[in-house]
């Protein structure tokens, strides 16, 4: 499948090379969206099962976690509509796409201990880009657009922690967690004119039948506490790939203010379905004046079986979105 995913980038990078060396842009649309929601983060289950499990010993049940919620801008992006290519137009456009809450959650032992947790600085960034022909099926009533785009995705953030029990104390040093892949998509949009300025518009976008997207992953863990009279130190650097598939849609209407001006409002979800194949961490356990060999093994194994589970983050609500067409 790996073969078709450079095969789509090679479309995608030739007809924004014959578009900007052969052609002139009839129309640029500017589009401006808001989309709020809650993001649920695939790495909240991950983390679950890590947490709960010091090797094979019950360790920490962590509760929900909180500030789920993000203010997304998007669509924040641009199309060029070069038209009469035949009988529709070609249309080349890209969008940025952030996604920033503030996750944090609490933990409890049976010591009893309390944890709190905070993904610091949480972020994921997408780029996209699209090459799409827009064919009249039914002029001026019924438009359908199918498409190739290609996204680079970034997810980072800073894991900070603190407890404090029965004699226990701790808090983590600097942690930070960086993981980007990429990738082809398949996409196609839908224009139904119910009347002359007002339209429904469905979109839907999928890896299905591709190879879905690759990349990397990196994370560094470094906690320090002491219980008792005893320190304890634990440190992991751990790599792996990163994979992800992607499905995308959205159901809405369109209203046309005027020829340049438009506004729609609908639903919008996206889900990303994510693994981290071949999870590699030694996870080091510093306690007592010797190292936890036997912790050490039992947290590699189930590390790895944890990771490698394919895991959704969905993302969906109303939107809102404003496009605006500037004539060349």
């Amino acid at each position: 499948m790996k073969h078709n995913k450079w095969i789509l980038s090679g479309i995608l990078l030739a007809a924004i090379s014959f578009a900007a060396n052969g052609l002139a842009a009839d129309k640029l649309r500017i589009n401006v969206g808001y989309w709020p929601g809650n993001l649920e983060p695939e790495l909240e289950d991950r983390f679950f099962k890590d947490d709960l499990l010091l090797g094979t010993n019950l360790s920490r049940y962590d509760l929900e976690w909180n500030n789920k919620h993000t203010d997304t801008i998007y669509p924040l992006g641009l199309q060029y509509f070069i038209e009469d290519v035949g009988p529709g137009d070609l249309v080349l456009g890209g969008n940025y796409i952030r996604y920033q809450p503030d996750y944090e959650y609490a933990g409890l032992t049976l010591a009893p201990a309390l944890y709190l947790a905070e993904l610091e600085d949480y972020k994921t960034t997408d780029w996209e880009g699209e090459v799409g022909y827009r064919y009249p099926v039914v002029p001026d009533t019924l438009y359908v657009t199918p498409r190739v785009g290609y996204r680079q995705h970034f997810k980072e953030f800073n894991y900070s922690e603190f407890s404090i029990g029965n004699g226990t104390l701790g808090i983590s040093l600097d942690s930070p967690f960086y993981a980007s892949a990429s990738g082809t998509y398949l996409g196609l949009e839908v224009q139904f004119y119910v009347m002359d300025q007002l339209s429904i518009i469905g979109d839907y976008i999928s890896t299905v039948g591709l190879a879905g997207w690759d990349g990397s992953m990196n994370m560094e863990r470094t906690t320090l506490g002491f219980s008792g009279n005893t320190a304890v130190l634990a440190y992991e650097n751990a790599e792996s790939g990163y994979t992800i598939d992607i499905q995308r849609w959205m159901l809405g209407i369109q209203y046309d203010i005027t020829p340049e001006l438009h506004i729609q409002t609908g639903v919008r979800e996206e889900t990303l379905k994510q693994s981290y194949p071949g999870y590699f961490g030694l996870p080091l356990i510093y306690s007592g004046g010797r190292f936890q060999a036997n912790t050490i093994v039992e947290e590699f194994i189930t590390d790895y079986i944890f990771y490698e589970e394919s895991i959704s983050q969905k993302k969906g609500m109303f939107f809102v979105a404003v496009s605006y067409d500037l004539n060349l």
